[in-house]
């Protein structure tokens, strides 16, 4: 279940707020190579003031096309 950072820093999903534009961009070529795993702990969508139930392996973006943009949070 291991997937690559490389869509979601292309696409914009995976920035680094707060961090001047040069700096982000030479730290998330970086990232870009690497892969990850998301395991969330928590469904706090649901309300539960503490984590209940077991971890779950989570997916992530990996091209495009699989995050419906009116899903999205867009923050300027």
């Amino acid at each position: 279940m291991w997937h690559s950072h490389e869509c979601m820093v292309k696409s914009g999903v995976l920035f680094l707020p707060g961090v001047p534009g040069p700096v982000e961009r030479k730290d998330l070529e970086k990232v870009a190579k690497t892969y990850g795993k998301t395991i969330h702990f928590w469904q706090v969508d649901r309300g539960d003031e503490l984590p209940l139930g077991l971890p779950q392996v989570m997916m992530a973006l990996t091209r495009d096309g699989q995050l419906y943009p009116s899903l999205a949070i867009v923050s300027v």
